[in-house]
């Protein structure tokens, strides 16, 4: 049997004739016509730009060229370019000049460059200045403190054909007084979606003009080729009044475009900065919303063959916010958010700019590590999701990287790691398109945070020049190639206002698992919706009352290391003997879980958050349990073998959680009698606190929470005061062990209220207990709404006034949801053809889920309908049984036993019926 990785175009230097393809060719309908093939021949006049990178990479200097030439006979033989090779020995030969010199690297370009030209014959690329501030996704173009640090005006889109090696470009739009950035194209590749910045007024970075913020256009690419005074479609407006970006957008199979945007009108937790997170609209302009629900942003979503979208989660629940910025997917319509790589990692700091790499069944990607307080780039790495989903056992460098000098696995953090600052890494590369595993586009600079140019790269760290600018960055290139990727059948159903989680098993855990937990532990999952705070695009951020004593917090709620967000219990559900839970939550609200124990405590606490789309249902193994090995099995039958409702947290259920108003009254009536000056204080006046530097916050606390809490003022303690051990906001990102933070252990449950339990007047009930509990299972907060407790009321009434921005915004996209029911009747589908080309290309049937298909101790279980074929395969596509089913067993139960030669590993099952596919995907784990 034949097989190719990936389309392969050859031809003879010499001759010009195909060479070896005539058998490809055959598989390969759509591979490029002898006419359509790049000119390889070498021309009169070469770029002196491209010389330079040549001269530059292969150290030549002076005239002494003999040892560069034979380097690269040396490397045409290693790629087998050995006529190339010969070509260069033969000129070699005649004289070892610069003309010389340039043949050879004309062949070593057109050998690094050929076998990839069905790709690489058409690209758009953007030419800008370079994007990023002092927090590395902080890009939206806002005032001094949401710029780009070195934003100038004067940017466009560029379209490159390669006609032969050393092609021009030719702008497709040109905005001297603005910003162009992030080129998309379409799936049919005959558009062209980015961001356009308009504002002729604003010249710097630190300009005082009022912003307008970036938009969403569409280009048509073949008319305005045709037609150069062919005008772009403007796709994404601003609501009257407001202001703020929409960027990064990305097409999807649904014929829409996901793009990145401040439209969330939130703030992030350590400064000023505005938040960005993830929305969709039809290229219309209809039906826009939001799709992602998170603390802090999102970066760069890209489309991945199996139609899923891969982009960057940063995100610090109630844990260290420096190294939390990993990798995620979701499928088109914002199902199935999870994780990629890198979600309890401390390094990479940050991971952008991920794309998978092609022929690698999305198992692999390539991106960019980069830092905290950081520009937008960093240098390349590989990442390989087979070898793990968290620390450096996935990750290989790319050669001539600081990271990874020469190449291969990462096997240390780098010996400059400061996840304050740059994360250890040399700020020199950008946005990879990767071809393969051995080639990609990438922006590089040779100089740490200078101009970028655009190359093609391999991991062997050899680079060709592709584009450049003598005043601007050149960066984000994109393939103009049509990709046929089909839609994925959408679940989601707006008309819903709910989501479900199913559980397998609670105790299935990856990292450092629940294994010190007895089961039959956990009797509960307590469900806690986040609330974020909220900006304005122009408002002057000292007007939040920042400076909280949880160090660099805005509006804070808590002090010293407690809870970043503000938060609500929104119910409880029980979790059965057998570990298992299913529940039904709020679709659209980002919400994180706690297992609890009988007593009303937290045994372990979610450190991220989960949202679920409108009708979704999610099926988890575990908790945060191992990807590779653990696939949950829809069909599994458990005890929670109905959906529950979520049971109420007595009379504060959905409310938010604040100290005054919920634990106050109960040391009110029960300890404060006792509990005045002179012993420890618990009294509820407010009070201004100092911070462990001494800055005052700009708001009050309550006196008895302060001496609860004091002992734990330090910014990165570790969370333990004199009688609460919470968990602290800069734990480590990797996963924690149960029972070693919380209400399980800190000393005023665990000694104090047990030893008072015997004095008169002391009779605190379940509710009362379960309540002080949960505050500091929920890591102390103090306030429930971030405009409580200010000190001067011009600052309540600043952040008011961001509220309402934001309320009024949330109006127009419920309006906008409201449309997506009235025309759609709340369903979220492509186009029906799509779908039916989608179906066709799958079976002559449909593709149904696995009710008829399922597995149970190396036993498939199959009720067939009718006669079918049931197939089995690994994640690689390699085919290992093949089992005919006949008419007669129609309508009754099979036993199949699986083949003893499966090891362990994920294995899926299909059974091919006249009505249809059933699909079933299952793990052997011994």
């Amino acid at each position: 049997m034949f097989f190719i990785n990936r389309p392969v175009t050859a031809r003879s230097p010499v001759t010009g004739f195909f060479i070896s393809v005539i058998a490809i060719t055959m598989f390969l309908p759509g591979l490029l016509s002898a006419a359509d093939l790049i000119d390889k021949t070498k021309p009169a006049s070469i770029p002196s730009e491209i010389i330079d990178a040549w001269k530059e990479q292969d150290k030549v200097s002076g005239s002494n060229y003999t040892t560069a030439i034979n380097n690269i006979i040396e490397k045409l033989k290693e790629m087998d370019k050995d006529e190339y090779a010969e070509l260069v020995k033969s000129e070699l030969a005649k004289s070892a000049n610069e003309n010389t010199y340039l043949t050879a690297c004309h062949w070593r370009r057109v050998a690094f460059l050929e076998d990839y030209e069905e790709d690489i014959k058409k690209l758009v690329y953007a030419k800008h200045h370079n994007i990023g501030d002092i927090i590395v996704g902080c890009q939206e173009g806002f005032g001094m403190w949401n710029r780009d640090a070195q934003w100038s005006p004067g940017a466009g889109i560029y379209y490159l054909e390669f006609k032969d090696y050393y092609p021009s470009p030719k702008a497709l739009i040109e905005d001297p007084s603005g910003v162009i950035r992030d080129p998309c194209v379409s799936l049919d590749a005959k558009k062209v979606a980015f961001a356009w910045y308009k504002n002729a007024s604003r010249t710097s970075a630190s300009s005082s003009s009022k912003p307008s913020g970036y938009k969403i256009f569409e280009l048509d690419i073949e008319k305005h080729l045709a037609n150069p005074s062919t005008e772009p479609k403007q796709v994404t407006f601003a609501d009257e009044g407001l202001v703020f970006s929409d960027y990064e957008p990305c097409y999807t199979p649904y014929g829409e475009i996901m793009f990145n945007s401040s439209r969330c009108f939130q703030l992030i937790d350590c400064w000023v900065n505005m938040v960005s997170t993830i929305f969709a609209v039809d290229t219309s302009g209809k039906y826009l919303r939001r799709i992602g629900f998170d603390q802090v942003h999102n970066f760069y979503p890209q489309l991945r063959s199996d139609g899923r979208i891969m982009y960057t989660r940063w995100e610090y629940n109630d844990r260290n916010l420096m190294t939390s910025m990993g990798l995620f997917t979701m499928k088109s319509d914002g199902t199935e958010q999870t994780e990629f790589y890198g979600n309890q990692t401390n390094w990479p700091v940050t991971v952008i700019h991920g794309k998978e790499i092609p022929y690698t069944k999305c198992k692999k990607a390539i991106a960019i590590a980069s830092g905290h307080h950081a520009p937008y780039y960093g240098e390349p790495l590989i990442i390989d999701i087979e070898k793990g989903r968290n620390g450096l056992q996935p990750l290989t460098g790319i050669a001539g990287t600081s990271i990874s000098p020469n190449g291969g696995p990462i096997t240390q953090i780098p010996k400059e790691h400061d996840p304050y600052d740059s994360g250890g890494v040399e700020f020199k590369y950008a946005y990879p398109v990767p071809l393969d595993e051995e080639r990609f586009f990438i922006s590089y600079t040779s100089e740490a945070r200078g101009r970028m140019q655009l190359y093609a790269m391999a991991p062997d760290g050899h680079k060709e020049l592709i584009a450049w600018d003598a005043k601007k960055s050149v960066s984000q290139p994109f393939l103009v190639k049509p990709r046929d990727i089909k839609p994925i059948r959408s679940d989601v159903d707006y008309s819903k206002k709910t989501g479900v989680f199913k559980i397998e098993d609670v105790y299935v855990s990856g990292g450092r698992t629940l294994s010190r937990v007895t089961k039959g532990t956990v009797k509960k999952i307590r469900v806690v919706k986040l609330e974020y705070r909220h900006s304005s695009a122009d408002a002057n951020p000292f007007n939040f009352g920042n400076q909280g004593t949880s160090g660099m917090v805005f509006v804070p709620i808590s002090t010293y290391t407690g809870s970043w967000q503000a938060k609500r219990i929104m119910g409880e559900a029980k979790v059965y003997d057998d570990g298992s839970a299913a529940f039904e939550v709020p679709a659209m609200e980002p919400l994180y879980f706690q297992l609890i124990d009988e007593e009303g405590r937290m045994i372990q606490t979610m450190r991220s958050w989960s949202t679920l789309m409108p009708g979704e249902v999610f099926n988890c193994v575990g908790c945060h349990e191992d990807k590779n090995s653990a696939i949950p099995d829809p069909s599994k039958r458990t005890q929670a073998d109905t959906i529950q409702k979520l049971d109420p947290f007595y009379d504060i259920t959905g409310k938010l959680f604040s100290y005054p108003e919920i634990i106050q009254p109960i040391l009110d009536a029960k300890c404060v009698s006792c509990h005045s000056p002179g012993k420890l204080d618990l009294r509820g006046n407010l009070e201004i606190i100092d911070d462990d530097q001494n800055r005052e916050c700009k708001k009050k606390f309550a006196r008895s929470y302060a001496n609860l809490t004091k002992g734990g003022s330090s910014l990165f303690s570790a969370g333990s005061g004199n009688y609460i051990k919470w968990l602290p906001i800069f734990s480590n990102n990797e996963s924690i062990q149960p029972k070693i933070y919380g209400s399980l252990v800190s000393k005023l449950t665990t000694d104090i209220l047990p030893k008072h339990k015997t004095k008169e007047g002391f009779n605190l009930t379940k509710e009362e207990l379960e309540k002080i509990y949960a505050w500091i299972d929920l890591c102390i907060p103090h306030w429930g709404l971030y405009n409580e407790g200010y000190t001067k009321s011009s600052d309540s009434l600043d952040y008011d006034k961001a509220v309402k921005q934001r309320d009024k915004h949330e109006a127009v996209l419920a309006k906008n949801i409201e449309d997506i029911i009235r025309d759609r009747g709340g369903v979220l589908l492509p186009e029906p053809d799509a779908i039916k080309e989608s179906i066709k290309s799958a079976s002559a049937g449909s593709v149904k889920i696995n009710r008829r298909l399922s597995v149970c101790q190396r036993k498939l279980l199959v009720v067939p309908s009718s006669s079918g074929v049931l197939k089995i395969s690994d994640l690689r596509g390699r085919q290992l049984a093949n089992i005919r089913i006949e008419k007669s067993n129609a309508g009754t139960s099979m036993t199949i036993p699986l083949p003893v030669s499966l090891s362990k590993g994920v294995y899926i099952a299909r059974l091919l019926e006249e009505t249809g596919i059933y699909t079933c995907k299952f793990s052997i784990i011994r």
